[in-house]
């Protein structure tokens, strides 16, 4: 192995496994870390079924992955802040810098989101959802619109 190679599969080592015994100096014991999990935001996923309905999904993003946004808007909304019934008015990343909010589709499902969590909002038609603030804290958030030919980054939790 020449020394880029070396440096390549000892960075792949660091990544992939622990050093659990050195003995003498001479022999190294590894074992094999839990692969990275690479889903590790949490998101929600807030779409229309097709019984026309807004309903929600619960999953997580993908880190590391680049996907193509049409624009990107900050907003913030005061403490206790609500928004009646609304539909997305495109699809788009929600992601929430500050405030913690309950959100509820028109069929009872709730959830709630929380700081550096994703809300994936692609629910434009339909019964729509609402949201209220439910923490002493401004709503402040990043709206990343997407094209909806784009591949979605969620990737949803197991039933």
């Amino acid at each position: 192995m020449n020394h880029q190679s070396t440096n390549k599969f000892a960075k792949y080592l660091q990544l992939r496994y622990a050093v659990v015994i050195i003995k003498n100096h001479k022999y190294l014991s590894l074992a094999a870390m839990p692969a990275r999990q690479n889903n590790m935001i949490k998101a929600y996923k807030l779409y229309t079924g097709q019984d026309g309905h807004s309903h929600v999904q619960t999953g997580t993003v993908a880190e590391g992955l680049f996907n193509q946004a049409s624009s990107i808007r900050f907003q913030e909304s005061p403490p206790h802040s609500f928004y009646d019934w609304h539909n997305a008015p495109a699809d788009q990343y929600v992601i929430t810098l500050s405030g913690t909010l309950e959100f509820e589709t028109r069929t009872g499902e709730t959830f709630i989101l929380r700081p550096g969590e994703i809300l994936i909002a692609t629910d434009t038609t339909g019964t729509a959802h609402q949201w209220k603030l439910i923490d002493d804290q401004p709503w402040r958030r990043v709206y990343v619109v997407f094209d909806e030919a784009q591949s979605i980054n969620f990737i949803p939790d197991e039933a």
